[in-house]
């Protein structure tokens, strides 16, 4: 049988308020009671298993959300909160069966990427899961991810090896190294179970070129890139030497002519020899990047950059493509374009190390580091210190430590960049302060922590996460006003830098330690409109409203109360604000006692939401003062109704009775008091307010009335029922 709509509805609200103000439990007993109306809505609930969830009662939310899933089998988000809860409580097949559920159907979907989370979860919860581990990296090939991907397809190898699979580890590593070349893991596998094969012939049977090594990383990137080349292209000389039918039999000897000359340092010779295999047909990014590299070697600048750039959107070459382009531009003595390359170079690397979730944090950094060093009298020392730092012996195995470093000292909303850290000059040794100072506070030793950062500060004394290290561990210390004014000291040099969303965080942080600060809050929210982040700035306004009304400012909160509400048409959002700010000023102006000026608020208010009872409410009470009698009747008649859906009218019983008193002449009140007593069951009471009524009635010569009055009192059945009985009939008779 269909329920009761207007219940549905109301305690619904009531739930999603009381969710808001973080009351899970009363907030659970009011979705129940939605439930109780109509229980097939799924987000309902959805709704009432997260708030199970904040209260930790998980098995009930276990329950809660299958029953979810049942009527929204495909939502995934559903999916994916029911997976958590199987986690949660330990029960790991049915986690892995929600989340096996979660990829197959995001796989389908429009955006297949995100399936990577719920492999990568599954495989979290058992790591041995070949299945999972194969879809991934299928998953990964199969969008162009090859680096990703290659690294699955190792990790995979490197299981099936474990459990004797010589065979399907092979194939496995060998599926990497084609989509990766740099894959440590999977030439480290190939390594272990293969021969090293003899050199190649061609047709004629002569010895060929054999490939040089591209396993060292020795020299950085651009030279192992380079080493990659040359191998591919020896490959592609075997594999010209037995065209197919119908192509081109040119090609092999040209390339194996050009790979013979730039082998026996004939550069100009060999640029011209693969210069001839591209227009054989021979159209790769391998040849693009070799002429690239000898180009770059002969200062041939122009013709080098033209070569580089084709290659820097191709993976494997991307990375090493940006630094031979930064060095292309070096020499040229265009500094900016060179920081630019090597910047995105950089960025490259952070994004091969990083989660999924931080690619979008990864590119939002570079592009401030990019910026605080525009117009930079150090461009070419920073540009160096990044160049210089990967141009070594085993320069990967240094970059993966420094990043494994910097993620150890980041905290979860401060990311570090590589970049800034190798760009200090000194990256060892201000990433292992950040990192030693992280382990003394862990070990609450904020002396022996803020002592490592000095340390570092005086080699990098621009280096602000060493700054903002410190702040921390002023708060550590309860030294609340010298954190606070290390963060100040921050963000001006972050405002300095044009770098607002860095100065936007940085007053984040200042406001958790001094909430009141109202200055600190407007620069806030003056960075935040100036940036077009308008929802957050309505937030901070609001906020900010809130902090003036503690501090008992009333002038001043209603002004920023206003302030927020003239941006809400330049958020582009759903409005969740106008109600909210309508209703602090007209509490502003209630306690000015500027009675007019709040009832324009509130019919305002009242205009929008017609069940806002707190609305109603005031403007029962303003009508009231000012006097208007049939306004105040028909308000009053709104909000009993509103209060009656609810089944809370007996709390209006006080105010109307205090109305009644104060207006005893006015019979209207007087019957929304005995009626609200009715109500509520005190019968006695409405009885003694009836009696009251009937002899002022009586006493007004308005006998009509008081016979409707006492036959009021009959039907209530009290006490003495005969005495009405018999003055009903006199007055009756008389009439």
């Amino acid at each position: 049988m269909p329920g009761n709509q207007v219940v549905f509805q109301e305690a619904l609200r009531k739930a999603h308020n009381l969710a808001w103000d973080h009351k899970w439990s009363q907030a659970v007993v009011e979705y129940r009671r939605a439930l109780a109306e109509f229980d097939t809505d799924a987000l309902v609930w959805t709704s009432l298993g997260a708030a199970l969830i904040e209260l930790k009662r998980l098995a009930d939310a276990k329950d809660v959300f299958r029953r979810a899933s049942e009527l929204l089998p495909d939502d995934i988000s559903i999916q994916q909160r029911l997976a958590e809860v199987y986690e949660r409580l330990g029960d790991s097949e049915n986690a892995l069966v929600a989340q096996l559920q979660i990829a197959t159907i995001l796989e389908r979907g429009p955006d297949p990427l995100r399936a990577a989370a719920p492999w990568r979860a599954i495989l979290r919860i058992q790591p041995l899961h070949l299945e999972s581990r194969r879809r991934l990296a299928e998953l990964f090939e199969r969008l162009g991810r090859s680096v990703e991907s290659a690294q699955e397809w190792a990790t995979l190898a490197k299981m099936l090896h474990e459990f004797g699979r010589t065979a399907e580890a092979t194939e496995q590593a060998r599926k990497a190294l084609a989509l990766d070349p740099r894959n440590s893991d999977a030439r480290a596998i190939i390594g272990t179970l293969q021969q090293v094969e003899p050199p190649l012939a061609d047709a004629s049977g002569h010895t060929m070129i054999e490939p040089p090594a591209a396993t060292s990383d020795e020299g950085g990137p651009v030279l192992e890139a380079a080493r990659r080349a040359l191998s591919r292209l020896a490959d592609s000389v075997f594999e010209a030497a037995a065209p197919a039918p119908g192509a081109s039999n040119a090609i092999g000897p040209l390339l194996a002519n050009a790979m013979d000359l730039h082998v026996r340092g004939r550069q100009d010779e060999a640029i011209n020899g693969y210069r001839r295999a591209l227009a054989a047909g021979y159209d790769e990014p391998d040849i693009h990047f070799a002429i690239g590299m000898l180009c770059l070697d002969t200062l041939r600048l122009d013709e080098a950059v033209a070569e580089f750039q084709r290659t820097t959107e191709t993976p494997g070459y991307d990375l090493a493509s940006h630094f031979a382009l930064g060095q292309c531009s070096r020499a040229r003595r265009d500094m900016p374009e060179a920081l630019r390359h090597v910047l995105a170079a950089y960025r490259l690397l952070d994004e091969e190390m990083v989660s999924p979730a931080l690619i979008a944090t990864v590119s939002d950094v570079y592009v401030s580091v990019a910026r605080q060093r525009e117009g930079s009298t150090q461009l070419i020392e920073f540009a160096d210190a990044l160049t210089e730092f990967i141009t070594v012996p085993n320069w990967r195995e240094r970059v993966d430590g420094l990043r494994q470093q910097l993620d150890a000292a980041s905290t979860p909303d401060s990311w570090i960049s590589l970049a800034e850290a190798v760009g200090t000059g000194s990256a060892e040794r201000v990433v292992g302060a950040l990192h030693s100072s992280r382990e003394y506070q862990l070990l609450d030793k904020p002396t022996a922590a803020s002592d490592e950062c000095y340390y570092a500060l005086a080699v990098a004394p621009f280096f602000l996460p060493l700054h903002a290290r410190l702040a921390e561990i002023f708060a550590q210390q309860h030294r609340v006003d010298d954190a606070i004014a290390k963060y100040m000291a921050i963000a001006a040099v972050q405002q300095a830098r044009g770098d607002s969303d860095q100065v936007a965080a940085t007053y984040g942080r200042v406001l958790t330690y001094a909430p009141d600060n109202d200055n600190v809050r407007q620069h806030l929210i003056d960075v935040l409109v100036a940036r077009g982040d308008i929802a957050p700035a309505i937030d901070q306004y609001l906020a900010l409203g809130d902090v003036f009304m503690r501090l008992a400012q009333l002038d001043r909160a209603q002004k920023a109360y206003e302030a927020g509400l003239r941006l809400v048409a330049r958020a582009g959002v759903n409005d969740r604000w106008t109600v909210t700010a309508l209703h602090m000023i007209g509490d502003i102006f209630m306690q000015k006692a500027t009675w007019k000026d709040a009832l324009q608020v509130y019919m305002q208010v009242r205009r929008l939401v017609p069940d806002d009872d707190k609305a109603s409410l005031r403007l029962v009470d303003l009508y009231f003062k000012l006097g208007r009698a049939p306004e105040t009747e028909n308000e009053l008649a709104h909000l009993i109704s509103l209060y009656d859906k609810r089944g809370d009218s007996a709390k209006l019983i006080p105010m109307v009775a205090d109305m009644a008193s104060m207006r005893p002449r006015s019979t209207a009140l007087k019957n929304f008091l005995i009626d609200l007593l009715i109500r509520a069951g005190r019968t006695e009471q409405a009885i003694g307010e009836l009696d009251t009524l009937g002899e002022a009635q009586l006493l007004n010569h308005q006998t009509t009335d008081a016979i409707l009055t006492i036959e009021r009192i009959i039907a209530l059945k009290p006490a003495k029922v005969e005495e009405y009985q018999k003055l009903l009939a006199q007055l009756r008779a008389g009439a």
